[in-house]
């Protein structure tokens, strides 16, 4: 039996992580949520995670932020997700 792979969706807006888990889950994948940076925390240290899709814009600790601490520690590939369309935005992203 295999174990499918696991992702982590952080990001402020339930919608947004909602939407997000249904169309992993449907793809085969194992998926959990974090709504900010101390869920993210504490799911990364409980699960193994594949791919991590991060929201750029969250109050208090931004994506890009988290993707920092996240690389400072883990080669865990990371999806920035937005909804802002400047370019400086994907540039530094």
């Amino acid at each position: 039996m295999t174990v499918p792979t696991t992702i982590l969706v952080v990001d402020d807006d339930p919608e947004v992580r909602s939407i997000l888990h249904r169309c992993f889950e449907l793809d085969g994948y194992h998926v959990i949520e974090a709504m900010n940076g101390e869920q993210m925390r504490v799911r990364l240290a409980e699960n193994a995670v594949s791919l991590i899709t991060l929201d750029l814009k969250m109050p208090g600790e931004d994506g890009l932020t988290l993707a920092r601490e996240i690389r400072a520690q883990k080669n865990v590939p990371i999806i920035m997700v937005t909804g802002r369309d400047d370019p400086i935005d994907r540039v530094v992203g």
